[in-house]
């Protein structure tokens, strides 16, 4: 634990020089900057965990493959007023660490002239340990522990880390407030807060009051790259966030200047809450902090005349979109120094009356609707449409709720009322959202009309039909179609109107045949479903022709929760209908979209029979409240969940060969979708796409629908039906397929991880490929068979047999076909020429990574192969004082020895970075696969080692990083450099000038890009070769090994950077070797 020991001695005492550089106005100290370092202390402190006590520089994030975030600050609490006149000392060290966070305790203290050391502050930062390459958490070291005192400082850690956990449980986020807070809160409004007392009058317990809302100061600014994390600087482009320590300093400040009016005098800062930085700060953004005074008080056994508590909230402003979400919420207490008139800060309003108000709103809005509808109606209920009696009483039913509402909001007591403000905020938005939807679309008088008229015009039009039996048909065709015409004749007249929630009777106005036929694609099935009555698409005669029942919501039992969240399936839950077990899928939400989606799938399923596909066996009555479908396929289960049962039970071919009859049914259920609806291979994309999916009992895969789309829409993709079909396939493994393996994953998660890479090794294999038709390819079809081969021919829950292929022969069959050139890599923490092309060994059980890596072999060295192999060099340049920074590609020219040489122009007064880098590899890594999967067993037991355990490296290279800088050639005064290695003339706009408060003058000028000083020419000579030390020279020539290197002229600086390995290997699983 004490390794991790770091401190900061910051000499105000001894060196006027830098207590200049953080003296305040008053003579103080400035907290913000040291809150600014106290963040950049645990960080460091954290880093010296991670790395050991020894590192001296943290170097790049590729070397180390990890970067360290502040996620919280606990606690910071002024002991003592600080001592301008004294040195600070800031120091921290880990105390407790859990999978990837740390707990940092950090303190600040007094000392020298001539007196004892005085602690003045505490506090505690949790930080979090990511990996550079996917951003997620990585698991940082343990601490060890050997000391009493360290067995103190770690059961603190975790006492604290615990109640910062409960804390957030009981947060009011999750929680409302107790009773006890609710009355407190209550009577603090009843003195200090009513609406008749006036800003600046005198309380009635003395002191002035100000109303919270006069207490806001807010201020914008934009975010500049000098102020991005230290870590982001090492991570370039990939993480570019501002400084934690940034965002407290500037929250302090505009919390200080606020608690600073309140008073009218000098405060003192006491402590800081626990904050968690929600989200980062991009740079480029724009962050919008508000301050406002949330509470003051006077305690009585307090010297300080008053207390400020200052909240402070920072929003981050997207420039593109506009939006604005918090980062962070900062609690500050300060105390007033000296006497003066104490200030009490009280809210001006009270939510619970704004609900009251708006509860009042609601019932007069209400009331109002039904006088209208009563004098509409008057005399009239008798001879009123079926369709208008059912609309009114839907209408009705919403009344009833909100009177419900109201009633019960009534009879309940304030402090109950105020526990639930949120939900009965929700609910009035809920209630006066209905009510002016019924407004605006109902139109209450003019609808009525409506409903009279076209019934007349229905039973005139039955009446002229009944009279004329035998008069020829009309050149017209009447948009209500009979249930034995064929869906190409089948034409609608659709009337839609989206933000109606009343069914309204279609129309029986004859309209003249539509030109070109209604396509019944995904879009369109959403689209004509939009106000059409649910007698017109779904009747009773056609539902009862094809054996569908409609139940009431009496005759469905159900009998669990439903735990399914995502795609069609969502709400679906076991139910038991008249005895027999069934699958009951509720339509949930606003009632107009859930009537909309649930007329979407009973239109959709009862025109389809298919067994991959949902299999509807009853639907909802008319008017149901919450509408839904009861469907046959009972037992279901998630893909996933199969495919891992499988893969620990049976194993990778089992698994393999279950993910390609997932494939067949998914093939099979979309060519059946597409020839029913008359779909494109684009709408068919659509609706895959759009599917989510479920295995019933006897391992077949059912293909949920797609979800309704609203409105207008289209897609666009580069890809076509064969590639969706895969996608949707591999989106059934876990993290869709791209899940890549790394040797720490085996200590993490254990073999399962290493199985999963493989499998999705070979499905990428065995299914087609983008331009190949959908169907499995010959090969993979004798394989794993034909949907005929099953136990039993009398099998009617289609178990298929056990696979007669195993492991080898998959790997051996997508090596046949060229599908299987895979290979793992590893790019961090290798040793440089550690390993060469060839090389196999294995990782010991004990091992962690390939710094344990032993080495038995070299294929290649001891001929046991002949493969053609290829080196190739790569590299990079840019130039950090560009804006933005430019990566432009180098490309080498061959020397003597194997060298390469690389030419770099470098500008007066300027520096280039390089990036280079060496590989050497196998051109085909199939044939790496082959030898090993055909040698592999024989090889081990040479060696005496599992044959699963041995490792093949396919490509093995060095990453090295360089700089070269001009320090003597003087640029002219009015020449600025531009971008990097462009040395034609060009036209800047818009050049930048540093300006006042870090803010930059904008203006329009022509330069040229030729100073009177031309560029230098520089080259850097390297090689892949183990021992050969990289040099820079003033000309392109490679110096024999063992003699030195030239030296360059007076001026030029450069960096030769570490040079780490990296590698790629093939590795197979001991169920290749199964017999």
């Amino acid at each position: 634990m004490y390794d991790s020991y770091t401190e900061l001695i910051l000499p105000f005492g001894s060196s006027a020089q830098r207590k200049e550089e953080y003296i305040n106005a008053s003579g103080g100290i400035r907290m913000g900057k040291l809150m600014e370092h106290l963040d950049s202390l645990a960080g460091s402190i954290s880093y010296k965990h991670m790395l050991g006590p020894g590192v001296q520089t943290l170097g790049r994030i590729q070397e180390r493959g990890f970067y360290i975030v502040t996620a919280s600050v606990d606690r910071l609490d002024m002991l003592t007023p600080l001592n301008p006149s004294r040195d600070l000392r800031l120091s921290g060290q880990v105390i407790h660490t859990g999978n990837s966070s740390m707990e940092v305790a950090v303190k600040m203290e007094t000392i020298g002239s001539g007196q004892p050391d005085e602690t003045v502050l505490l506090g505690r930062f949790s930080m979090v340990c990511r990996d550079a390459n996917t951003h997620k958490a990585r698991q940082v070291n343990p601490l060890i522990i050997s000391t009493p005192e360290e067995r103190s400082l770690y059961a603190l850690g975790e006492h604290l880390k615990k109640r910062r956990q409960a804390g957030v449980l009981r947060s009011l986020s999750r929680v409302p407030p107790t009773s006890a807070e609710a009355a407190a809160l209550h009577e603090f409004y009843l003195q200090h807060g009513q609406y008749g007392r006036r800003t600046g009058e005198d309380d009635s317990q003395g002191g002035e009051r100000i109303w919270m809302g006069d207490t806001r100061l807010e201020k914008s600014m934009l975010m500049f790259p000098q102020e991005r994390n230290g870590h982001s600087q090492l991570l370039g482009s990939v993480h570019q966030k501002v400084f934690g320590g940034y965002l407290m300093r500037l929250a302090y400040e505009l919390g200080f200047v606020n608690s600073s009016i309140l008073t009218r005098g000098p405060v003192r800062f006491l402590s800081l809450d626990g904050i968690s930085f929600a989200r980062p700060v991009p740079i480029g953004s724009i962050l919008r902090l508000t301050s406002q005074i949330l509470h003051t008080s006077t305690p009585p056994d307090s010297p300080a005349p008053m207390l400020v508590h200052v909240g402070v909230k920072a929003n981050v402003v997207d420039v593109k979109t506009g939006t604005e979400q918090t980062t962070n919420d900062f609690r500050f207490t300060w105390c007033r120094e000296g006497e003066g008139v104490p200030r009490k800060v009280v809210p001006k309003t009270y939510q619970g009356q704004n609900n009251k108000e708006a509860c009042f709103r609601l019932v007069r809005r209400s009331a109002r609707i039904l006088l209208d509808i009563n004098e509409q109606m008057e005399g009239r209920w008798d001879t009123a449409p079926p369709t208008l009696i059912r609309n009114l009483e839907k209408f009705q039913a919403t009344l009833a709720s909100i009177h419900e509402f109201t009633k019960a909001l009534t009879d309940a007591t304030w402090a109950r009322r105020f526990m639930k403000k949120t939900t009965i905020e929700n609910s009035i938005i809920d209630f006066s959202a209905q009510l002016e939807d019924a407004a605006q679309s109902f139109q209450i008088a003019t609808l009525i009309d409506i409903h009279y008229a076209v019934s007349a015009r229905v039973k005139e039009q039955q009446r002229s039909t009944i009279s004329e039996p035998l008069s020829p048909p009309p050149p017209y065709r009447s948009n209500t179609t009979s249930s034995s015409q064929s869906r190409d004749s089948a034409k609608f007249s659709v009337t839609e109107s989206r933000s109606s929630s009343l069914a309204l009777i279609e129309s029986p106005i004859e309209m003249e045949e539509e030109k070109e036929p209604v396509s019944l694609s995904p879009t369109r099935v959403s689209d004509a479903v939009v106000g059409e009555p649910e007698e017109e698409i779904i009747s009773d005669d056609v539902l009862d022709a094809r054996g569908f029942r409609r139940y009431h919501q009496w005759e469905v039992r159900l009998k669990a929760r439903s735990n399914l969240k995502d795609g069609w399936w969502a709400g679906a839950s076991p139910a038991e209908v008249e005895g027999r077990p069934t699958l009951v899928k509720r339509y949930e939400g606003p009632a107009e979209q859930a009537l909309k989606a649930w007329l979407t799938d009973v239109k959709l399923l009862q025109n389809v029979f298919h067994p991959s596909l949902p299999q509807m066996v009853g639907l909802s009555q008319g008017g149901a409240p919450t509408p839904f479908i009861l469907l046959s396929n009972v037992q279901t289960r998630t893909p996933q969940a199969l495919l891992l049962e499988t893969l620990k039970k049976d194993g990778l071919a089992a698994c393999a060969n279950l993910i390609l009859h997932f494939y067949q049914d998914v093939v099979d259920a979309a060519i059946y979708i597409q020839r029913q609806r008359e779909l494109t291979d684009h709408d068919l994309q659509d609706f895959v796409g759009d599917a989510s999916f479920r295995v019933d009992g006897s391992s077949t895969m059912i293909m949920g629908l797609p979800r309704p789309r609203q409105g207008r829409w289209f897609t666009a993709r580069n890809y076509g039906l064969t590639e969706s079909l895969t996608m949707a396939i591999m989106n059934m493994l876990p993290k869709g397929g791209t899940l890549q393996y790394k040797r720490e994953d085996d200590i993490d998660n254990g073999e399962t991880t290493r199985q999963i890479s493989h499998l999705v090794t070979l499905t990428k294999g065995l299914l087609p490929a983008d331009k190949a038709p959908i169907r499995l390819s010959p090969r993979v079809q004798a394989l794993i068979g034909s949907h005929d081969d099953y136990e039993d021919e009398d099998d009617f829950y289609r178990t298929p047999k056990k696979p007669k292929l195993d492991l080898r022969q998959l790997r051996l069959s997508n090596l046949d076909a060229d599908t299987h050139d895979h290979a793992w890599n590893e790019n961090g923490g290798i040793p440089s020429h550690k390993f060469s092309v060839g090389d196999y060994g294995y990782i010991p059980e004990e091992g962690k990574g390939f710094d344990d890596f032993i080495v038995l072999g070299n294929i290649l060295k001891e001929e046991l192969a002949v493969f053609a192999t290829e080196s190739y060099a790569r590299g990079t340049h840019w130039s950090w004082k560009d804006i933005p920074v430019h990566h432009a590609p180098l490309e080498p020219f061959p020397l003597p020895g194997d060298a390469s040489c690389w030419t770099m122009v470098v500008l007066p007064h300027a520096q280039v970075d390089c990036q280079i880098v060496h590989a050497s590899s196998f051109e085909r890594v199939a044939d790496a696969w082959r030898f090993l999967l055909l040698n592999g067993k024989d090889l081990a037991a040479k060696h005496n080692v599992q044959p699963g355990e041995l490792m093949l490296i396919t490509r093995a290279g060095t990453n090295q990083d360089f700089n070269i800088r001009d320090f003597d050639t003087q640029p002219p005064l009015s020449y600025r450099p531009p971008q990097a290695f462009n040395i034609h003339p060009v036209h800047q706009p818009f050049i930048q000038r540093p300006g006042f408060n870090n803010h930059a003058h904008t203006m329009h000028n022509h330069i040229s890009a030729i100073p009177n000083n031309p560029p230098a020419i520089m080259y850097l000579i390297t090689s892949l070769t183990p021992g050969f030390e990289p040099y820079w020279s003033h000309k392109p020539i490679a110096v024999p090994p063992g003699t030195a290197r030239p030296s360059l002229n007076r001026g030029w600086t450069y960096k030769i950077g570490w040079s780490t390995g990296f590698v790629s290997w093939i590795q197979l699983h001991p169920e290749d070797f199964t017999d």
